[in-house]
This record gives C-alpha cells, sequence and structure tokens, in this order.
C-alpha cells in the first residue's frame, strides 16, 4: 500500500462525494486507501459514506462517537497500511494527479515528508486569497531543522505527505481536544525529520464552508479556539524539555514560534473579535502568566513585533486599549 488518505467527518454529507471523486479521479492511481472516519455525524453522512464504501474496496470505513478531529485523525493514522499518509478534510478536495506525482518523487528520492501548497476558495467556487509562504528555499531537500530554522511558517497538517513511519517510530500524533493542533502537530512532525521537500505544487484546495472547521460561529467556539491558542503555544516550548538534544539554534526557534502565537493571540484582541468580553482577555492573561508565556520575550519574528511587544507587555496599558477598542 503507497498511501493511506485520511478523512475525519463531521456532518459534511453535501461535500462527501466531491471529496471522494477528487480522489478517484484518476483511473490509473493504484495502491491506496481511503479511511474515513466518521466522527459521530449527526446528519446524513454515515449513509453517503456506507453508500460509497460499498462501491469500493479501497475505502474503509471507521465509526466513533463525536470526539473531535484530533483524535479521528489519530484512529486514522493508527489503522492506516499505506507507506504514506495524508490528511484530508472532508469539505475539501484534491488534485490527485498532482498528489500522485509528489508521491512517485517521495517514493523515488525516499524522502520522509513532501510539502505543497494550496488554493483557497469559498462555498461558490470563488477564489479567497489567502496563502501560507515559507521563507524557505523551495525544491530543495532539507531536514526538518533546516526548515525550522530557516523560515518554516506552521501550516495546516492537510499540507503534507508524511512517511507514516516516521510518525509511529516518534510516537507522534495529535494532541486531542485542541484547535490549531496542526501548528504544533507540524512542528513536532519536522524536529523529528531527516528529509523535507517543499514542492511548488498546488493540489490541495481549501473550502471554506459554513460548518467548516476552518470556521468558528459562536462566542464559544471563538473562545475556545482563541484559548487553545495558549495550548498550543505551550506545547511548541515543550519540546524543548522532551527533546533534550536540540541544538541552541533549533531551541531559539522554538522560543520564537510560541512567542509569535502568543503575539498573535494578543493582537488579535485587539483588531478583532469585539463580542469578545474584557474578562475573557484578562482570563487568558492570567493563564499565560501562569504558564511563563508572558510577558513576551524578544525572541519574535519581525521589527514590528519585537517593537509592538513593549506596548502588549505592559499589562494595565494593554487591557486599557482592549477596553478602547471594544468601546469604538
Amino acid at each position: 500500500m503507497n498511501l493511506s488518505i485520511i478523512i475525519p467527518v463531521f456532518n459534511t454529507e453535501k461535500y462527501l462525494v466531491r471529496c471522494y471523486n477528487s480522489i478517484i479521479s484518476n483511473q490509473n492511481f493504484e495502491n491506496y486507501e481511503i479511511i474515513f472516519v466518521n466522527d459521530g455525524s449527526t446528519d446524513n453522512s454515515l449513509q453517503v459514506l456506507t453508500d460509497i464504501k460499498n462501491n469500493d474496496k479501497n475505502v474503509i470505513l471507521l465509526t466513533q462517537e463525536n470526539k473531535g478531529q484530533s483524535i479521528a485523525r489519530n484512529v486514522g493514522i493508527q489503522h492506516a497500511k499505506g507507506d504514506y499518509l495524508m490528511f484530508l478534510d472532508s469539505d475539501d478536495f484534491v488534485l490527485i494527479n498532482e498528489i500522485k506525482d509528489l508521491l512517485n518523487f517521495a517514493y523515488d528520492k525516499n524522502i520522509e515528508i513532501v510539502s505543497y501548497k494550496y488554493n483557497c476558495i469559498d462555498e461558490d467556487g470563488n477564489e479567497i486569497k489567502q496563502e501560507v509562504i515559507h521563507k524557505l528555499q523551495y525544491n530543495t531537500i532539507l531536514t526538518g531543522l533546516e526548515a525550522l530554522n530557516n523560515g518554516f511558517q506552521p501550516s495546516s497538517a492537510c499540507l503534507f505527505l508524511f512517511k507514516k513511519n516516521l510518525l509511529i517510530d516518534n510516537k507522534i500524533f495529535l494532541y486531542p481536544n485542541v484547535l490549531s493542533e496542526d501548528v504544533e502537530f507540524t512542528i513536532r512532525v519536522l524536529l523529528h525529520a531527516k528529509s523535507i521537500y517543499f514542492s511548488e505544487f498546488k493540489p490541495y484546495y481549501y473550502c471554506f464552508t459554513s460548518n467548516s472547521t476552518k470556521r468558528t460561529q459562536s462566542i464559544e467556539k471563538k473562545q475556545k479556539f482563541l484559548f487553545d491558542q495558549i495550548y498550543v503555544a505551550e506545547l511548541i516550548k515543550k519540546n524543548i524539555k522532551d527533546i533534550p538534544t536540540l541544538d541552541t539554534t533549533t531551541k531559539n526557534t522554538l522560543v520564537r514560534l510560541s512567542n509569535t502565537g502568543v503575539f498573535s493571540l494578543l493582537l488579535v484582541f485587539l483588531t478583532h473579535y469585539k463580542e469578545i468580553e474584557v474578562s475573557f482577555v484578562k482570563k487568558c492573561l492570567h493563564t499565560l502568566k501562569e504558564k511563563k508565556l508572558y510577558p513576551l520575550s524578544n525572541h519574535l519574528n519581525t521589527p514590528f513585533q519585537k517593537m509592538t511587544r513593549y506596548i502588549l507587555n505592559i499589562e494595565k496599558l494593554y487591557i486599557f486599549l482592549v477596553f478602547l477598542r471594544k468601546k469604538f
């Protein structure tokens, strides 16, 4: 088995056939499996998946109570038989011909990870200008540490082909019940990767839908998303203790990535989410201080961030600015 495609599913019946059809569109693509993990869907997703499975021997259908995307992906990893695996969100789709070419390249060069770019569209198929640009050299084989230390920007786990043994041998799984878990996960994988290739190919289509995991609707979900950024920042720094053999440069990189996540959280309270109460912001600041993530150190990406941190680090001034922002 060459490739396992892991697809968590929660209430996306409208998009499942499109997602599935994008994979099977190349009749010459063989030796793959599609692992659908139905994560307690309450719509008609399970019936759609059952119909797909009954007509395709390459499809594996697993079902569980609703436990979240991270656990669904972990279940997929544990059942995967492919040498390589990839994650695909059930409301997205791919250009399978390009995926196949990248997979062949990974086999030919014996690369542990191949990364690719994405297109972003709305529900009507209109392009949305949004893309992660890594400040590192594309089309070159790097080590994971080289990628981290030379400009890798943590991104979605859906933008990689992973050698399965890299994950299994190093016991790398996604942390449960944490939103934006992809950021921490991709960093942790790169810390163990001996080879990674960043391709210019754009075979992945992110589709922003009304019930997508990429959107948060209610105040509760928004608060959960924002508060989890603290745990992601903490988990990134945790690698420094978990991997004592890391060199000083990589340790500083991890501190910078953690700080950048906290900086983004603090900035977003000033620029977005007027509906978020000041009391919630205070709660986040308290938790950040408890976890020794605030005040911010000077390990940041840009001169703007380094200058702005002086204001953000004055807690009373920062809370006052958040209060003014809500009023005006």
